[in-house]
């Protein structure tokens, strides 16, 4: 599995199925990650800028909406894509914080 570089921000509203919301060197940026409901790729979102827990909608460094679709999950994909991210740029702490921002959804 390769990573790529940003694109060009021609696509700019994402969705996002089995997202989490990471935290690096706790206190610092925040970023969505998830699969790409596109194509099913992995994604790492770059620093979230913006966000609306209600609507479960943010907006990115990049200008990118990125739009969180049904519960959090963790995925082993996904995992490896934010694992190959933080090692390109030096990354060595973080902290999921999904769980602390009270946007997963009932059960009901």
């Amino acid at each position: 599995m390769s990573i790529w570089t940003n694109r060009p921000v021609s696509n700019r509203c994402l969705y996002l199925l089995k997202w989490r919301i990471l935290e690096v060197k706790p206190g610092a940026d925040r970023h969505f990650i998830g699969v790409n409901a596109a194509d099913g790729t992995g994604r790492v979102s770059s620093t979230i800028r913006d966000f609306d827990v209600l609507a479960r909608r943010g907006i990115t460094a990049s200008g990118r909406t990125y739009v969180l679709v049904g519960s959090s999950h963790f995925d082993e994909d996904v995992e490896f894509t934010w694992n190959r991210w933080c090692r390109l740029n030096r990354i060595e702490a973080y902290v999921d914080i999904t769980g602390g921002l009270s946007i997963h959804q009932s059960s009901n």
